[in-house]
């Protein structure tokens, strides 16, 4: 891959606004981590990428999302990991109840993956 495909793939993953609000953040507790593993065909990698990074942008634009950052392993394009850091639970659950995460999620990502895992972690100290 070129140092330009490299830098356009990784510009279009990278988090918008919301990951700067964070380093302000003085009191996380209360605060939870989603982390989320993909894994699409070889066919499907591009589309996939192409909708999470479609789908990182509305979600920073949630109010109670701090970050949500996509990335795609370096050995194996149809593996994704997500890392999605909510104020709070509710705030997660809003985000799972949106109409994006309806329509970009459930309707069109579920369908081209063949595995699909995440978990929700809060504040271990």
């Amino acid at each position: 891959m070129l140092a330009s495909q490299h830098a356009s793939k990784t510009e279009a993953l990278w988090p918008g606004p919301a990951l700067r609000r964070a380093p302000g953040r003085t009191d996380w507790r209360g605060v939870i981590t989603v982390i989320a593993h993909y894994r699409t065909t070889p066919e499907a990698a591009e589309d996939v990428r192409r909708l999470l990074a479609q789908h990182a942008r509305m979600s920073e634009a949630e109010p109670g999302c701090q970050c949500f950052l996509v990335h795609q392993s370096t050995d194996d394009a149809a593996r994704f990991a997500l890392y999605e850091v909510y104020d709070d639970l509710e705030a997660f659950e809003a985000h799972r109840n949106s109409d994006h995460f309806r329509v970009n999620i459930e309707q069109t990502l579920v369908p081209l993956l063949l595995e699909r895992e995440w978990r929700v972690y809060g504040p271990a100290i």
